[in-house]
Parts: structure tokens; C-alpha cells; sequence
């Protein structure tokens, strides 16, 4: 049996930017390397999926449909090389975990979407389905930040960027031009921007600046991700989750203010107190813990990964593991980009764990042995 693992990105949901081998900007930088490192049977067996970066959940959940009929019909997804596999798993961050545990689950339709034999064939394929600081019960920042939706957006993608080491020196001053103004450039200014700070080549800045345009021009997920909208969408589809469903929860510390990445740390601040102010059903998870401080980051008062409060990453409190990293930490996103260990908005409030090790990548986690067993011997 041929098996495939399909990376699903989140809010954000690009795979990649610019043309190899020239610079390239990649959600998941590294992660496909760190899975083929730690288990070389899954070597030219992993695909990215690029779905609506901002589309609603419906949106979402149908492109992923179409990637997995593609993997089996061993179609080329985009930005992938052709691939076919009989037996698939999923693996999502962030939003791309709702849609990874949305489709697995046999319970849950979409409008336009596949019935009776077609659904249940490709339903048959999926092997394991795994959820990385995912709000799987939403998440208070999809409410709280939709009085400056704009503005929050191209923050938080210009922190990305800056966390995979693509922005120079000035990205922070960008950041407070933003603020200063109130809003987000767009179009040639975006573009422009990107020329000023990014160490990317014209190609790379023309498709970012394409895709800003479609990130503002549609953000149906942000009210899709209010904790009331998914909480009613997900009513009664516990019974019918996946059977092999595993989710991995991320915990940042609260913000301080501190002298280093000033102005990074103030967007930190915005994020994590946004995603602090509202109420998730569900208790504190348990599971294992990966990170000196985590235990004491699951005390504070609203714990959450800057995005995702940790009570709505786990569907029943059951974490295959609790790692402490904010919510960019666990793809790369931070300074080095190395995966290993980081320098960035968690490092420089000088609250996370001196264990470098408990600031993964998300492949750091996924590659735990437990794991990569439930791969090897799934069928």
C-alpha cells in the first residue's frame, strides 16, 4: 500500500512563493525535510495543499477534497510534483486542522460537496489525521480582530515572513507605519513595500502582492472561526470523528515588554490578549508535555498560543502532545528558520523554557515515535 502525507496550511494556506532554486518563501519551510529525516520511507511522499487562503470553511474543505482525489488519481497538486497514493494522511496547522478533521469526519457535509460512494471511497483512503494548534471549537481573535481586519492581516503576514527570515531590518518600522495609519497597503504600495524590506526577486514579491489582494478581498474563515459560528457549525459530529485523530497543542507565555523586537512584541501583545478576551468551551488538555515551562503556561489565566486558546485545540482534552511554542513557532516561523532553535517574539519576552528543544517545528513533533509508529502500521 502506498502511503502519502498531505501538509494542509492554515489561515494563511500558501505552500509556496517564488521558483526554485532561486529564494523561495514556504509555509512549511523545512517540515518536509525534518519527516523525510526522521522517516526516510515518506521521501517524495509528501504534498503541500494550498487551499482558500481566507475562504470559509465550506471553501476549504472542498478544495481539500480535490487534493486528496488528486493524490489518489496521482494528479500533480499545485507546487508539487505528481504524486499517487492509496492510503492518505492529513496533516493540518493552525485552520488547516478544522478542514483536516471536518473532512475525515463522515458526519460532516459541505454545500456542493461529494455524497454516497464518492465520499466514502475517499473517506477509505485517509490513514491518520493529525491537528496542529488548531481552534477546532474556534478561536476569540476571528471576533476580536474584525474591527481592523485588514490591518490585523498584514501584521501578522509580515511577521510570518519576518519569522521565516525574508524581511530585513526595516519590516519592523513597516509594522508601525501600519499601525501609525490604521491601514494596510495595498496593490502596488504592498508590492513596493515588499521590494523595500523582502529578500525575494520581483517574481516572488508580484505573487505575495496578488495574494494579499485575495487575502483582503475574502475573509469569510475569520467569522467562520468565531467560536459561536464553529461551535454550532460542529454541533454532534463528535460521534463520527475520525477513529485515528490526534491533536497537538501549542502554549505561549503572556507578553511583557522587553527591549529586543519592540515593535514585534507589541503585535505578540495584540494577538495574544485578543485570543485571551472570550470564553472556549472544554477544559485544560492532557497529554505529554514537550517544553520545560509548559505546566506552568497552562496556569496562566487564558492560556492560548497567540492565536488558539489551548481548550480549543483538542476536541475531548486529549493532546497527543503539549509543546510550548506560539502559534508560528511550531511551522518555522521564527528567526533562524532553521527549525532547531529560535530567536524571535517568545525568546525575546524572555519567558520561554532555556530547553531549545521544547520549541519545535511542527515535523519536531510529528516525527515523535509514537507517531511515526501509527504511520508505519496503520492500515
Amino acid at each position: 500500500m502506498a502511503d502519502a502525507v498531505i501538509l494542509i496550511p492554515g489561515f494563511f494556506g500558501f505552500g509556496r512563493f517564488g521558483v526554485l532554486p532561486g529564494v523561495t518563501l514556504e509555509y512549511f519551510a523545512g517540515v518536509r525535510n525534518e519527516l523525510v529525516r526522521a522517516e526516510p520511507s515518506l521521501a517524495g511522499r509528501i504534498v503541500v495543499h494550498e487551499p482558500p487562503p481566507t475562504g470559509s470553511i465550506d471553501e476549504r474543505v472542498a478544495s481539500l477534497h480535490e487534493a486528496v482525489r488528486s493524490v489518489m488519481e496521482g494528479r500533480a497538486l499545485r507546487h508539487n510534483l505528481p504524486l499517487r497514493a492509496d492510503r492518505i494522511h492529513l496533516v493540518g496547522h493552525s485552520a488547516g486542522g478544522v478542514d483536516a478533521r471536518l473532512y475525515a469526519n463522515s458526519g460532516f457535509s459541505w454545500s456542493g460537496g461529494p455524497r454516497d460512494e464518492e465520499r466514502s471511497v475517499a473517506l477509505e483512503a485517509i490513514g491518520q489525521v493529525v491537528t496542529v494548534s488548531s481552534p477546532l471549537s474556534g478561536t476569540p481573535i476571528a471576533r476580536n480582530a474584525l474591527f481592523d481586519r485588514d490591518l490585523f492581516l498584514f501584521g501578522v503576514y509580515l511577521m510570518s515572513i519576518l519569522g521565516m527570515g525574508k524581511l530585513r531590518t526595516p519590516a519592523g518600522v513597516l509594522l508601525a507605519v501600519a499601525s501609525a495609519v490604521r491601514k494596510a497597503p495595498r496593490g502596488n504600495a504592498f508590492e513596493s513595500l515588499l521590494r523595500l524590506v523582502a529578500t525575494l526577486d520581483d517574481q516572488s514579491v508580484a505573487q505575495l502582492g496578488d495574494f494579499f489582494s485575495d487575502l483582503v478581498n475574502d475573509r469569510q474563515l475569520m467569522n467562520d472561526l468565531q467560536v459561536a459560528s464553529l461551535t454550532a457549525r460542529t454541533a454532534g459530529l463528535r460521534p463520527t470523528d475520525h477513529p485515528r485523530l490526534s491533536s497537538y497543542v501549542s502554549v505561549s507565555p503572556p507578553p511583557r515588554w522587553g527591549l529586543r523586537f519592540v515593535l514585534e512584541s507589541v503585535l505578540y501583545r495584540l494577538a495574544y490578549d485578543a485570543t485571551a478576551d472570550g470564553v472556549v468551551s472544554g477544559g485544560l488538555p492532557q497529554g505529554a508535555v514537550l517544553g520545560g515551562r509548559v505546566i506552568e503556561r497552562l496556569r496562566d489565566p487564558q492560556p492560548n498560543d497567540g492565536v488558539v486558546p489551548v481548550a480549543s485545540q483538542t476536541l475531548d482534552g486529549n493532546a497527543a502532545a503539549i509543546v510550548e511554542a506560539d502559534h508560528l513557532d511550531v511551522v518555522g516561523h521564527f528567526e533562524d528558520g532553521s527549525g532547531i532553535a529560535h530567536d524571535d517574539v517568545c525568546a525575546s519576552i524572555g519567558k520561554c523554557s532555556g530547553d531549545k528543544s521544547g520549541n519545535l517545528l511542527i515535523a519536531r513533533i510529528l516525527v515523535a515515535k509514537d507517531q511515526l509508529e501509527r504511520l508505519r502500521n496503520d492500515h
